[in-house]
């Protein structure tokens, strides 16, 4: 075996000397041809390539959050997101499913410092979905579940929530891929085209789950005090609102108190408050008794100095910067994060300038965080692509060597692009960590040839003769330095280990550009090296 490969690498390199010498000698325009094919095949596929921020991972988890029409009380709720559960559980095949959870209305508020929700009534709850170790494609069950919520449940909001860590961590607290905030004082106009957008997004292809996560609409009744009748009562409107927060039992968030176990040590959430059973109407609340805190006076009903309305308004207020915030959240569904975005985008331009002034529209989740990633990568590869190149000025003393060693730069990443879009992977953020790498390699195999070209003309070697000898000598070491990478990410490129799929499209990337960067470091770059030497010689040395 080991005699056979020496034979095959010599054969090789026979065959890579006879190919130079024939276009150093006759046409060497001809490199031209499958350099420029190469190049146009990778803008080709740049441009149609979708664009992800990181490959989706199936860890077999679903977060469904579900809103039903605002005022209902939780015990409906539950009832509707068992309806909704029972639906799920005939979907998801039985032994591909482990259990189901719900978590219906909102937690306590000393929990909401540490359980991350969305939920701001009773009228809110999430389901949660562990799949089994062996189990179907989690996309295709949640692109089934929306399609029965839309069939069976058109009156309930829905989206789907980041439901593993890794998720979870790129969503940097966004509860969806999309997260559009119209912020500022104008809270009606920022409402008008907050509504507009939504209406606007949900047309586009790939666009699902698009909601406004506000609230418009909770019912309530609203108690209007007689200030002056109160006064004259020696009622104020402490006293009126602390009967009322004691009686409801909210006063716990507003005063919260507590009681410590001396036994245990732990401590208690303590509310003193009407038992629901006795508060069954309005009336009822009505001949609630207040108590004067000033005047010495007798406890008089509430009705003496109130009037309760019914009204409806926000159930919760949004600020970003202390700005008034109406948000707009969506996910992405059969298409790819960058077109989406794309779209998206240009439907914020269209309505900022309807905006007043100091008002404003921005963009956030996975999509603005795209964004920078994307702009911070593609310019650290370009200043690495400089600084290599500056690099090699100083040692190689000349300005006309480095350009004959990044000479192959465009090919090898080319090469990463097209295999890429060949095996239908999205451009990513680890597809750019791997095109860097292939940045890496590939110049150090230019860097072999060139440098030894160099060596034989500064020995007195014709430049066509030093281009094919340092070629043909160097085939080995350039061909190991290729393959044991390649051979490297090989099973990082298939993808099948759990967790696969983050890493998939960086080996993916790596293969084709070293395989495209490899024929450009032994073909391309002696080829530059004998044009350019031929035409500038030592002229352009650094002094």
């Amino acid at each position: 075996m080991h005699h056979a490969i020496e034979h095959a690498v010599e054969r090789a390199a026979r065959l890579q000397g006879r190919i130079l010498g024939a276009l150093l000698v006759r046409r060497r325009w001809l490199i031209l041809l499958p350099s420029a094919a190469a190049v146009a095949l990778g803008c080709f596929a740049a441009l149609q390539s979708g664009r992800e921020f990181f490959p989706a991972t199936d860890a077999g988890l679903i977060r469904l959050f579900i809103r039903v029409p605002s005022g209902i009380r939780v015990e409906d709720t539950a009832r509707i997101m068992a309806d909704v559960q029972r639906e799920i559980r005939g979907l998801i095949p039985r032994d591909e499913l482990q259990f189901v959870v719900e978590n219906i209305g909102t937690p306590s508020p000393v929990n909401q410092a540490w359980v991350e929700t969305t939920a701001i009534s009773s009228a809110d709850g999430e389901i949660f979905v562990q799949l089994a170790a062996e189990h179907g494609p989690s996309e295709r069950y949640i692109g089934n579940i929306r399609a029965m919520l839309a069939e069976k449940f058109p009156g309930v909001q829905a989206f789907f929530r980041p439901a593993d860590a890794t998720s979870q961590t790129l969503a940097s607290g966004a509860p969806t891929t999309f997260e559009v905030r119209f912020s500022g004082r104008d809270i009606a106009g920022n409402l008008v085209l907050a509504q507009e957008f939504r209406g606007r997004l949900a047309e586009i292809p790939g666009a699902a789950d698009v909601t406004l996560r506000e609230v418009l609409d909770q019912p309530g009744y609203a108690i209007r005090v007689d200030r002056a009748r109160a006064a004259t009562l020696g009622i104020t409107q402490q006293d009126a609102s602390g009967a009322l927060l004691a009686a409801l039992g909210s006063g716990g968030s507003v005063a919260p108190s507590f009681w410590s176990d001396p036994a245990t040590g732990a401590a208690y959430d303590v509310q003193v408050i009407a038992p629901p059973s006795v508060l069954t109407s309005v009336e009822q609340l009505l001949n609630l008794p207040i108590r004067p805190s000033t005047g010495g006076g007798a406890p008089v009903p509430l009705r003496t100095f109130a009037t309760v309305g019914e009204k409806r308004a926000p159930a919760s207020v949004s600020r970003t910067t202390m700005q008034p915030t109406w948000t707009v959240v969506a996910n992405a569904a059969g298409r790819d994060l960058g077109g989406l975005t794309a779209d998206l985008e240009k439907i914020i331009d269209e309505l900022r300038p309807r905006l007043k002034p100091a008002n404003r529209i921005e963009l956030a989740g996975q999509a603005a965080l795209m964004r920078s990633s994307y702009s911070e990568l593609i310019g650290g590869l370009g200043l690495s692509a400089v600084l290599v190149f500056l690099v090699m000025v100083v040692n190689f003393q000349s300005w006309s060597l480095p350009f004959v060693a990044i000479s192959g730069l465009p090919v090898a990443v080319s090469g990463a692009l097209f295999s890429l879009w060949l095996t239908g992977t999205p451009l990513s953020v680890p597809a750019l960590m791997g095109i860097i790498m292939v940045v890496g390699v590939s110049t150090a195999n230019s860097v072999l040839v060139s440098s030894f070209a160099r060596d034989l003309t500064n020995a007195g070697v014709s430049a066509p003769d030093a281009a094919v000898n340092a070629a043909t000598t160097r085939l080995r070491p350039v061909l190991m330095t290729a393959l044991a990478m390649i051979l490297g990410v090989i099973p990082m490129a298939i993808g099948h280990a759990e967790g696969g799929e983050q890493n998939a499209p960086l080996g993916r990337a790596v293969i084709g550009g070293l395989v495209f960067g490899t024929c450009a470091s032994l073909f391309l770059v002696p080829i530059v090296f004998a044009t350019v030497r031929a035409r500038f010689g030592a002229k352009t040395s650094v002094s």
